[in-house]
C-alpha cells in the first residue's frame, strides 16, 4: 500500500465510517507499514549476508586460480559453467569466468551454487 493509497483510504474512511472504525483502519495501516518495513530490513540483511559469503568463496577461488563450477539461474533451466575466475568485481558484484570455449560475465544475483 502506498502512502497516497493509504491517505485515500483514510479519507474515504473518514467520510462514512464511525470513529471506532476509523481508529481501526488507522491501526491496520500503521501495522501494515511496520510489517513491510520489517520485511524489507530482513530481506536486505539476508541479501547482504549472502553476497558477503559468496564474495568470500569467489575471492578465495580467484586468488588460488582453482577451477570452479557455478550454477546460475536461467529462464527455462539453470545453467552450469565450469572454469577459472579471470576477474572479480566486488563493487558491481560480478565475475568474469573463463570457460573452455568462452568467457562469461556472471552477476552474483544470478548465482545459485558454487562448487
Amino acid at each position: 500500500m502506498t502512502k497516497n493509497l493509504s491517505e485515500y483510504v483514510l479519507y474515504e474512511a473518514s467520510r462514512s465510517i464511525p470513529l471506532e472504525k476509523k481508529e481501526w483502519v488507522v491501526r491496520q495501516i500503521m501495522q501494515y507499514r511496520r510489517q513491510v518495513a520489517t520485511e524489507k530490513r530482513e530481506n536486505h540483511k539476508k541479501q547482504e549476508k549472502r553476497v558477503h559469503e559468496l564474495s568470500e568463496i569467489l575471492s578465495e577461488a580467484f586468488e588460488s586460480s582453482t577451477v570452479i563450477t557455478v550454477v546460475t539461474y536461467g529462464i527455462y533451466k539453470n545453467r552450469e559453467y565450469s572454469g577459472v575466475i579471470i576477474k572479480l568485481d566486488l563493487r558491481e558484484e560480478k565475475i568474469l569466468l573463463k570457460c573452455q570455449e568462452s568467457m562469461q560475465w556472471l552477476h552474483f544475483s544470478s548465482i545459485l551454487h558454487v562448487y
